[in-house]
């Protein structure tokens, strides 16, 4: 940060549950150590808490923040927001306000949050145009679901003729086979058989 005779850095910071640990907050500057410039120790509540601190450098300096458990078991935490460096004294700053957001007690049956808390909700002819694309949607994909059934159905009603050739043969030799000049006996035949099938 440049140097200033006199800043105020700001932020909001959160600590709650059981061993949260420790929060600092310090400026190093040039020439100068480091030094602490805030330091919170334990929970105040399960709150965000605004934190103000004065700063005075006469050369550039940093800030940086550092967030400490004091054991590996810890359920608690720490977070930090809305940091921000101020080029005028503490002092001068007005404390903000808390501002507490009324959410509706009954939610609505279509809609969303705004980006300023409030919630937008869809009017009845959004509600019923939203409905017809759906249903036309879903239609949708039963007609092509129906097309692809139908086309498969088509493909496999065509006729196809196969032919089944059967062939018997049977060779035999007699049992004497000492002499070798003796013809020995050989039956065969074919049958074969036409066959027209449909596939359904």
């Amino acid at each position: 940060m440049p140097a200033s005779p006199d800043s105020c850095f700001v932020f909001w910071y959160h600590m709650f549950g059981q061993g949260t640990g420790r929060l600092r907050a310090y400026k190093y500057g040039g020439t100068s150590p480091a030094s602490v410039i805030f330091e919170a120790t334990e929970a105040l509540s399960d709150m965000w808490n605004l934190a103000r601190v004065s700063i005075t450098s006469t050369e550039e300096y940093q800030i940086n923040m550092e967030a400490v458990s004091l054991s590996r078991n810890d359920v608690g935490h720490i977070a930090i927001d809305d940091m921000d460096l101020e080029p005028v004294p503490c002092s001068t700053l007005s404390t903000p306000k808390h501002r507490l957001v009324q959410l509706p007690q009954d939610q609505p049956e279509i809609g969303f949050v705004g980006s300023d808390c409030s919630v937008v909700t869809l009017d009845p002819v959004n509600k019923s145009l939203i409905w017809m694309i759906l249903l036309l949607a879903i239609v949708g994909i039963g007609v092509c679901f129906l097309m692809i059934w139908l086309q498969s159905r088509s493909c496999c009603q065509q006729k196809r003729e196969s032919t089944l050739t059967a062939t018997y043969g049977c060779s035999e030799q007699p049992e004497m086979e000492s002499d070798p000049n003796l013809p020995f006996l050989s039956t065969s035949g074919a049958i074969e058989v036409d066959d027209e099938e449909t596939l359904v």
